[in-house]
């Protein structure tokens, strides 16, 4: 199903085996007033459709860690989220560890992944791992 953390370099651009996807477009005076980050994505344990749920919460990662590296600059880290599934597809998200976010951008992770909603199928366990970085220019 979903690359774990161990294949963030690598995997196929349409599937979740740790390839970053996108990020935010550089700034249009070629300055830039804060640093602006990105996340990159692992997961295992999921089923069906799982990997296409989980790639559509990128973007409110990512979001909650740029509100994060625009209150400090220097953050970067990673954190591991437990997501239990039930069988209508409605998540349920407990952290597993983190190093190196803030308690707000956690926290901020946290609620986009348990708004996620999944297909219907037996209940089963995700565990998500969120790599924070900052982008280079």
């Amino acid at each position: 199903m979903l690359g774990g953390l161990a294949g963030l370099e690598g995997g196929s651009p349409d599937r979740m085996h740790g390839t970053v996807y996108g990020g935010p477009p550089p700034p249009l005076d070629g300055a830039s007033a804060s640093p602006t980050g990105d996340v990159v994505l692992g997961a295992t344990g999921g089923v069906g459709h799982d990997d296409r749920v989980v790639a559509g919460a990128r973007a409110g990662l990512r979001s909650c860690y740029q509100k994060g590296l625009d209150n400090d600059p220097s953050m970067a880290g990673k954190a591991s989220f437990r997501v239990e599934v039930s069988a209508t597809g409605t998540a349920k998200a407990t952290t597993a560890s983190t190093a190196g976010l803030s308690s707000n951008v956690e926290t901020c992770m946290l609620h986009k992944l348990g708004r996620l909603a999944f297909d219907a199928a037996p209940a089963h366990t995700l565990t998500v791992d969120v790599v924070a970085k900052k982008q280079t220019r």
